[in-house]
Formats: C-alpha cells, structure tokens, sequence
C-alpha cells in the first residue's frame, strides 16, 4: 500500500471518513439547537425571568441563546439546556398558571363521635370561607367526609388558590392551618396518628389486664 508520512492512505481516507460524519453530526446538532432557538423565539412557550418545569428541571429562565438556554433552578444551580431539548420535552410553564390547586387532609381520631366529625366539617368550611377572596371564582372550594380508616376519619379539602403567588400561598395556608387548629381543639376534636398493629407469629397473646383493685389476703401460720 502507498503511505503518506508513514501512514497507510487506507487508514487516512477512513480517518477522513470518521471525521467528516463527526462534523456532520455536530453541525447537524448546532443546526437542531438553533431551530430550538427560532421555535421558542416564535412560539414563545415562556420569556425570561418566568418558571419553568420539564424532565427534572424546574426554575426560572435568565437568557435565551442560540445554543442553550440558561436556567437558574431552585436549589440555585445554574443549568445550560439545548434548546433542542427543551422543544423536544412536555414543558410547564409555571408563571403562566392562574391559580395553585392544592389539598389538604384533617385526619380525625377514630374514636370522634358524628357530633364531632360534624363540627369538625362545620370549622373548617367556615375557615375557608373566610378566606374566599383569596380562592379561584371559577373553581368552587370541595369539602368532602372522604374516607373511615383504621385509625381516623379522614376530611379532605380541595381549592383553587389565587393569586399564584408561591410565598403568599404558604402564608396564607399557615394561617388556615392554625386557625383549624386552634377550633379543633376548643371543641375537643383530636387529630389521628398513624398507628400499626404487629402481631409476632408463634407467640402467646397476654392476658387482659384488669382494672379490678388487687385484693391481698395475710394469715398468721
């Protein structure tokens, strides 16, 4: 075989041939990140400074380039996306959202009596009310007796929370939160805690303990 700088011009030409759909790959990627670049630059699926979530990112767009897109997440990390990536993935866009659909659950005791699940239905309907401004107009708080399971009576609330602001939302939530609460326990409604029965196989169950006064009887021998 002839040879340029002692190397075989077979293996140059293969080199050639590898380097050149090496090139072409990558030019094929630049040309799919740019088109990701012209798509969200027409469509607009979000702007800077917005959030956004998609595979396991989630948080707020600081620049759009050719390339990448620069997002900084929540736990701070500063993160460059292809943006033929992010065109390619289910994206939320959360700053676009109207409203935080939340739930909560208020586990009651199992041993509450219907009085009590009643009142306890009553306080809580009565708190989110009180807080109806702050709900979506179109979507109606749902309060519901859901469920008896083997430790509590399980209440459960669904609502639609406006406006969408993160911080606001807590706030506002802990605020509810201690006012159940507190009204909870004014009318002696108590809150469930998980409990679990273990039964050991093999072994001996114990005698009831008896709440009968121990009677001890003395004679002189």
């Amino acid at each position: 075989y002839q040879t340029v700088s002692g190397n075989s011009i077979a293996t140059l030409i293969a080199g050639l041939g590898i380097g050149g759909a090496t090139l072409a790959l990558a030019a094929s990627d630049t040309m799919k990140n740019f088109l990701g670049f012209l798509i969200i630059y027409m469509d607009k699926p979000f702007k800077k400074g917005e959030r956004i979530m998609f595979d396991k990112h989630d948080g707020f767009v600081e620049n759009v380039g050719f390339r990448s897109t620069k997002i900084r997440r929540l736990d701070a990390h500063l993160v460059f996306v292809p943006n033929a990536k992010i065109i390619d993935s289910v994206m939320h866009n959360v700053s676009q959202r109207d409203c935080i659909l939340h739930d909560m659950f208020f586990r009651v005791t199992y041993a509450a009596s219907y009085a009590q699940v009643e009142k306890a239905l009553e306080i809580v309907t009565d708190v989110m009310n009180n807080h109806k401004d702050k709900m979506h107009p179109d979507k109606p708080t749902r309060i519901h007796f859901t469920s008896i399971v083997d430790d509590a009576r399980v209440i459960s609330v669904r609502f639609w929370f406006t406006p969408p602001d993160w911080w606001y939302f807590k706030d506002v939530e802990t605020e509810m939160n201690k006012e159940i609460m507190r009204r909870f326990e004014e009318n002696g409604i108590e809150f469930a805690a998980p409990s679990s029965t273990v039964t050991l196989i093999g072994s001996k169950p114990h005698p009831p303990i008896s709440n009968e006064p121990v009677q001890v009887s003395m004679r002189k021998e």
